[in-house]
C-alpha cells in the first residue's frame, strides 16, 4: 500500500491541515524552523496507526482554554497498489478522532474505512474501547494482520531523534529494540521460561535428595541397630562356647600337671643329698692349694725387687756411654771434612782476600749499567705498545671498511640502489591493494555461497512470506503446513518437471477456517477440502506424497496433493497453463524467486554443484591469500633492506677518509719497525749484562767459601783434645756395662722359674673353685626347682577345682537355655579341642570377656522389623530420586537446545546486520563492526549486549562502541557527533533490511541534522537505493539544489507565534529544478 493523503485538524495550533503525500516511490521532504511544529505530523502519523509511543494528550494545544471541549481528527489514506498491494479496495483509510470535555478524560475512537473510489467508502468499522469485538486491540491486530502494518514493531515511523537513539542507547537496551524488531525477543522468552523449568528441576531433584540423605541416614541407623542385635547375638553363643570349652580343657590339663609334678619332687629331693656331699669334698681341696700360692707369691716379689734395681744402674749407663760415643763421632767427622776442604783449595788465603775485593768491585758497576737498561727498556716498551694499539686499530678499520665495501657492493648489485627499491615497494604496495579488493569480493562471494548451501543441507527451504505466515499461526496455535512439506516430485522427474507448479507451489494448507491471511500468499483451509479421491501419486505429473510422514501429515498431505489435482484436471475452474495460474478473475505468474523445492533430486544437484563451485572459490581465495602473505613477505623484505642500501650508499661515497686511514697505516708501521729493531739491541745487551753478573756471582760464592774453611780450621785445635778423652771414657763403660748385663741374665731366669710355679698353683686354686660353685649352684637350682614344684602342683590343684566350680556356675539359670539352644544347633563337650595351657588360658579369657559382654549389652529387640520398614521407604525414595533426574535432564536438554537456537538466530541475524553495515560504513572512510555479548547478571538473570563498533580507516587501536560518549556525559573520548549520528543510521539502514516486515515508505523526523551537506545527501541516496521505499523526511535545515532534486513534493511548515498558528505551504518547484 501506498500513502496517499494525510488530513487532520484541531491537533495543536494546526489550521485544518490537508497533505498529498502519494507517489509509490516518490519522497516527500517537510522543512521548517526548530519549534514550528514539523515533528507533529509526525505525531499524527503514528497516533493513527495506534502507535504506543505517541501521547495523544500531547496533540492538544496549549493554546485551548482549560473549560473548553477539545476535539480532534486524523485521517490517513493509502492507495492500495503497488509492489506491497494486499487483498483490499483501491483505498483504505485510517481515522482517529479525539474529545477531552473540561475535567475529563480523553475520549478516542479508530475507524478503518475502504473503497474503490476516494471519498466514497463502501465498508465503515469503528473500534472503541467499550465494544467487546471491535475494541482498540482488535485494531491493533487489524493493522497488522490484513494491512501489514504496525509502526512500533516494524519502525514505519522514526520519531525525533530517534533515528539516533541506537548510538546513544546503552548495549542492553540496544539488543532489546533489536530483539523486538527481528522477533528474537519470543525466543529469548522462551529459553528464559526453559531456565526457569531447570531451576524448578533442580530444586526438585534436591528435594528428592535431601529426603533420599534423611531416608539413608534412617536406613544406616536401623542397620546399625540390626548389626548390633546379630552381633549380639553371635556373640553370645560363640563366647560361651569358646568360655565353657576352654574351663574343660583347662581342667583336664591341671589334672594332669599335678601328676607329673609330684613325681617330679620325689626324684629332686634324692638328686639334693648327693650333690651335697659332692661339695664338701672340692672345699677341702681348694684350701691346700691356696696355701702353695701364699708361698711363691713372696719368692717372685723379692726376685722381681733385685731385677728392677739392675735395670736401673744399665740404663744410666747405657745413656752415658751413648752421649760419649755421639760426641766421639761428631768430633772425628769434623776434623776429617775440613783437612779434606784445606787440601782442596788452590789459592792461598791472602790470595782469596785479594780476588774478593777485585770481583765486589765489578758487581757493583755491572748492577748499576742493569739497573739503567733495565729502565730505557720499559719506556721503550711502553712506546712501541701504544703504537702496536694504535696500528692494530687502523687494521681492524680498515678491514671493517673492506668488508663494509664489499657488503655495500652486494646490496649494490642485488637491489640496484635504493631508488629502485623505494620504486618496487610502491608497486608491490598497489597490487597489493588491488589483490586485497579481488580477494575481498571473492570471500563475500563464497559468504553467500555458504549461507545458501547451509539452507540446502538443513533441506528447510520457506521463503521470507511462508516464514511469516507460519509464525503467525503457530503463534496461535493453528498447524500450518508448506506444500513443499506434503508432497513431492518423485526420482524419475526431470529438472524442469518443477516449473510447472510455481504459481502454486509456495502455497501453505492451514489446519482452521475462517483466518485472516497475513501475506498474499495462497493460504488454503484443510477443513474445507474434501477428495473426491484418495490420491498419494500422480504419476503422469511425477508428483507423490512424501515418504516418513506421521498419520496427521499423511492425511493433510493426500488433501494437498487431491488440491493440486484440481488445477491439472479442471480446465473450467483455476487451472495451471504454461507455469501460470489461470481462474475467471485473471491469472497469476510465479510467487516467489525461481527456484527448485519440490525435487530432491534437482536439489542434490544444486548442492553438488554449490559445493564444487564453493571449493574452487576457496581454493582460489587460499592461492590469492598465499600471493598477498609473499607478496606482504617481499614488501617486508624490501623495506627491511632499504635503509642498508641507503647507508651503503652513503658509506661508498667515503674515499678520501678511507684512503687519509691508510696512509696513516703506512707511517705508524715504518715508526713501530724502527723502535722494534732498537727495543732488540737493547734487550742483546742487558742479556750481556746478566751473563757477566751471573758469571760473577759464581766466582764471589766460590771464594767466599774458600775464605770460610780458613776460619773454620784456626777454630779446630781444643777439639782434637777432646776427642783423646772421650776415647778413654768409651772403653771404660764398655767393659762395665759387660758385667751387669751377666748379673740381670741369672735373676730374670730365678724370676721365670717361679712365677711358673705360682701359675701352676692358682690353676689349680681356680678349677676347684669353679667346681665347688657348679656344686653349690646345682644344689641351689634343685631347691629351687623343688621348691617351685610344690608350689605349682598346689596351684594345679586349686586351679583345677577353680575351673571345675566355674563350669558348674555356667549350667544354672539363666544362662542353660542358651546351653541347650547351642545342644540343639549340635555343639556338645564330648570332644575337647587340643589347646596348650596358654592357648586354653587365653582363650578362657578373651571368651569370658566377650561373653559377659554380650550377655549384658542392651540392644533394640525390634530392630529387625523396623529395619525392613525403613529400607522399604529408602527404595521408594531411590526412584524418586531417578524420577526427578529423568526430568531434569529432559528439561535440560531442551534448554539447551533452545539456548543454541537462540544463538545461532542471533549470530544468523547479526551476521546479516553486520555485514550490511559494514559495507555502508566503508563506503564512508570508517570501519563496522556489529558484536553482541550474552552472560549471567549478579542474580543469575540473563542479559544482552549489542554494540555498534566504528574506527576510521587507517586509524590504530581497536574500535570503540559508538555510544561511549553519549552514555557517559563527557567529552574527550568516542566518535564525533556526526560520526555518532552517521553510525547510527546505517545500522538502523541494515537492520531494516533484517526484519521481516517490508513496508512500502518510512517517515524520518530530522534524520539528517547532525550530518553536514556531503554526507545528508549520499545516506538519503544509500537509504534509497537500498530500502526502495517512500520516504517521507521531516527536517529543519536548507539544502541545496542536488539533495532537493532526490524529493517530488515538498512542503514549508511555518508557525506565527503571535496568533498563535502553524500552517504547511506546498513548496512548488521550477521546471530547471525538476529537470
Amino acid at each position: 500500500m501506498i500513502p496517499w493523503k494525510l488530513q487532520f485538524s484541531g491537533i495543536r495550533d494546526y489550521n485544518p491541515t490537508d497533505l498529498d503525500v502519494s507517489g509509490e516511490l516518490d519522497h516527500i521532504l517537510i522543512t521548517g524552523t526548530n519549534g514550528s511544529g514539523k515533528s507533529t505530523i509526525s505525531f499524527c502519523w503514528g497516533a493513527v496507526l495506534g502507535s504506543s509511543k505517541v501521547d495523544l494528550e500531547g496533540l492538544r494545544s496549549k493554546n485551548v482554554p482549560a473549560d473548553q471541549v477539545w476535539h480532534a481528527t486524523i485521517h490517513l489514506i493509502f492507495l492500495n497498489e503497488g509492489v506491497h498491494r494486499i487483498d483490499a479496495p483501491r483505498y483504505v483509510r485510517f481515522s482517529l478522532q479525539l474529545e477531552q470535555k473540561p475535567n475529563d478524560l480523553l475520549k478516542k475512537r479508530y475507524q478503518i474505512s475502504e473503497g474503490d473510489e476516494f471519498d466514497r467508502w463502501e465498508t465503515q468499522t469503528i473500534f472503541t474501547s467499550g465494544d467487546s469485538v471491535y475494541n482498540f486491540r482488535a485494531y491493533s491486530q487489524r493493522i497488522l494482520s490484513k494491512y501489514a502494518i504496525d509502526p512500533d514493531t516494524f519502525y514505519l515511523i522514526w520519531y525525533q531523534q530517534e533515528v539516533n537513539q541506537f548510538a546513544t542507547m546503552h548495549p542492553g537496551e540496544r539488543f532489546r529494540t533489536f530483539s523486538e524488531m527481528t522477533g528474537i525477543d519470543h525466543l529469548q522468552r522462551d529459553w528464559e521460561s526453559s531456565r526457569e523449568r531447570v531451576r524448578d528441576a533442580e530444586e526438585a531433584v534436591e528435594e528428592a535428595k535431601k529426603n533420599q540423605t534423611n531416608h539413608k541416614h534412617a536406613l544406616g541407623d536401623w542397620k546399625t541397630r540390626l548389626d548390633k542385635f546379630l552381633d549380639r547375638q553371635k556373640r553370645r553363643k560363640l563366647g560361651l562356647q569358646k568360655y565353657a570349652m576352654s574351663l574343660k580343657v583347662l581342667e583336664k590339663i591341671n589334672v594332669g600337671q599335678a601328676d607329673a609334678m609330684r613325681a617330679k619332687l620325689e626324684s629332686w629331693k634324692a638328686s639334693l643329698q648327693e650333690l651335697t656331699e659332692k661339695r664338701d669334698a672340692c672345699s677341702r681341696q681348694k684350701k691346700a692349694a691356696q696355701a702353695r700360692v701364699s708361698k711363691c707369691s713372696e719368692e717372685y716379689r723379692e726376685l722381681e725387687a733385685n731385677l728392677t734395681s739392675l735395670e736401673k744402674r744399665l740404663e744410666a749407663k747405657r745413656t752415658e756411654q751413648k752421649a760419649n760415643d755421639q760426641r766421639h763421632s761428631e768430633l772425628a767427622s769434623q776434623m776429617k771434612e775440613i783437612q779434606q776442604s784445606i787440601q782442596m783449595i788452590p789459592l792461598t788465603e791472602l790470595e782469596v782476600q785479594q780476588e774478593l775485593q777485585g770481583k765486589f768491585a765489578e758487581q757493583k758497576r755491572l748492577a748499576q749499567e742493569s739497573e739503567q737498561l733495565h729502565h730505557d727498556l720499559g719506556k721503550l716498551e711502553e712506546f712501541i705498545g701504544e703504537l702496536r694499539s694504535q696500528i692494530i686499530r687502523l687494521e681492524y678499520q680498515m678491514d671493517e671498511n673492506r668488508r663494509q665495501e664489499q657488503e655495500s657492493l652486494n646490496w649494490l648489485r642485488q637491489y640496484q640502489g635504493s631508488h629502485h627499491v623505494q620504486v618496487e615497494i610502491e608497486r608491490l604496495e598497489h597490487d597489493r591493494r588491488q589483490w586485497n579488493e579481488e580477494l575481498h569480493q571473492w570471500q563475500k562471494f563464497c559468504v553467500q555461497l555458504r549461507e545458501e548451501q547451509a539452507t540446502l543441507q538443513s533441506n528447510r527451504f520457506v521463503s521470507p512470506r511462508q516464514e511469516k505466515s507460519i509464525r503467525f499461526f503457530r503463534e496461535r496455535g493453528v498447524d500450518v503446513y508448506p506444500l513443499r512439506e506434503l508432497i513431492e516430485l518423485d526420482e524419475n522427474s526431470s529438472l524442469t518437471q518443477e516449473a510447472k507448479f510455481d504459481a502454486i507451489k509456495y502455497t501453505l494448507f492451514v489446519q482452521g477456517k475462517g483466518f485472516r491471511p497475513p501475506t498474499d500468499l495462497y493460504h488454503v483451509e484443510l477443513p474445507e477440502i474434501v477428495p473426491g479421491t484418495w490420491l498419494i501419486q500422480l504419476p503422469e505429473y511425477h508428483l507423490k506424497v512424501r515418504e516418513g510422514l506421521d498419520d496427521r501429515r499423511h492425511a493433510a498431505a493426500a488433501k494437498a496433493l487431491w488440491w493440486v489435482n484440481s488445477f491439472l484436471k479442471d480446465v473450467d475452474g483455476p487451472h495451471l497453463e504454461d507455469n501460470i495460474l489461470i481462474d475467471s478473475k485473471g491469472r497469476r505468474g510465479v510467487q516467489e524467486e525461481m527456484g527448485y523445492i519440490l525435487s530432491e533430486r534437482a536439489l542434490t544437484i544444486r548442492l553438488q554443484k554449490l559445493t564444487n563451485e564453493l571449493q574452487s572459490l576457496e581454493q582460489k581465495c587460499t592461492v590469492h591469500q598465499d600471493r598477498l602473505e609473499k607478496l606482504d613477505e617481499v614488501d617486508s623484505t624490501l623495506r627491511g633492506v632499504l635503509p642498508k642500501i641507503k647507508d651503503a650508499e652513503a658509506f661508498l661515497s667515503q674515499t678520501a677518509e678511507r684512503d687519509h686511514q691508510r696512509r696513516t697505516l703506512a707511517e705508524k708501521r715504518s715508526d713501530f719497525d724502527t723502535h722494534d729493531q732498537r727495543l732488540k739491541k737493547m734487550r742483546e745487551r742487558q742479556g750481556e749484562v746478566k751473563l757477566f753478573l751471573s758469571h760473577l756471582q759464581r766466582d764471589l760464592d766460590v771464594l767466599s767459601k774458600y775464605q770460610a774453611v780458613y776460619q773454620e780450621f784456626a777454630q779446630e785445635s781444643e777439639k782434637i783434645a777432646e776427642l783423646q778423652r772421650l776415647v778413654a771414657e768409651v772403653l771404660a763403660g764398655q767393659a762395665q756395662l759387660k758385667v751387669w748385663q751377666d748379673c740381670r741374665e741369672e735373676l730374670s731366669d730365678q724370676l721365670a722359674q717361679c712365677e711358673r710355679a705360682m701359675d701352676t698353683a692358682k690353676k689349680e686354686v681356680r678349677h676347684l673353685e669353679r667346681e665347688e660353685a657348679d656344686r653349690l649352684r646345682e644344689e641351689m637350682d634343685l631347691q629351687k626347682r623343688h621348691k617351685k614344684g610344690s608350689e605349682e602342683h598346689l596351684q594345679a590343684i586349686e586351679a583345677m577345682f577353680r575351673f571345675r566350680k566355674e563350669f558348674q556356675a555356667l549350667e544354672e539359670e539363666p544362662i542353660k537355655p542358651i546351653f541347650a539352644e547351642l545342644e540343639q544347633e549340635g555343639w556338645s563337650l564330648d570332644h575337647l579341642e587340643t589347646w596348650n595351657e596358654a592357648e586354653a588360658s587365653r582363650v578362657r579369657v578373651e571368651s569370658k570377656i566377650e561373653w559377659e559382654h554380650a550377655y549384658r549389652q542392651q540392644v533394640d529387640e525390634s530392630a529387625p522389623y523396623n529395619y525392613e520398614k525403613v529400607k522399604a521407604e529408602y527404595d521408594r525414595g531411590k526412584d524418586e530420586v531417578q524420577r526427578s533426574i529423568l526430568i531434569l535432564s529432559e528439561v535440560k536438554d531442551r534448554m539447551d537446545d533452545m539456548e543454541e537456537r537462540l544463538r545461532a538466530t542471533i549470530r544468523l541475524r547479526l551476521h546479516k546486520i553486520h555485514e550490511r553495515f559494514s559495507r555502508y560504513m566503508e563506503m564512508f572512510g570508517f570501519e563496522g563492526q556489529v558484536e553482541w555479548d550474552m552472560y549471567s547478571g549478579r542474580n543469575g538473570e540473563m542479559r544482552y549486549d549489542l554494540y555498534i563498533k566504528a574506527r576510521k580507516k587507517g586509524h590504530r587501536g581497536k574500535a570503540e562502541d559508538v555510544g561511549v560518549k553519549g552514555r557517559g556525559g563527557k567529552v574527550g573520548k568516542g566518535v564525533s557527533g556526526g560520526e555518532e549520528s552517521l553510525s547510527s543510521l546505517l545500522f538502523a539502514l541494515a537492520l531494516l533490511q533484517t526484519i521481516e516486515a517490508s513496508p512500502g515508505f518510512l517517515v524520518l523526523d530530522e534524520f539528517d541534522s547532525a550530518l553536514d551537506e556531503h554526507r545528508k545527501e549520499r545516506v538519503l541516496l544509500l537509504y534509497e537505493q537500498e530500502l526502495k521505499r517512500k520516504l517521507i523526511i521531516l527536517t529543519p535545515k536548507s539544502h541545496g539544489e542536488s539533495y532537493l532534486a532526490h524529493f517530488k513534493k515538498a512542503y514549508a511548515v511555518y508557525h506565527d507565534p503571535s496568533i498563535p498558528q502553524s500552517n504547511v505551504i506546498k513548496i512548488n518547484r521550477t521546471r530547471n529544478q525538476e529537470a
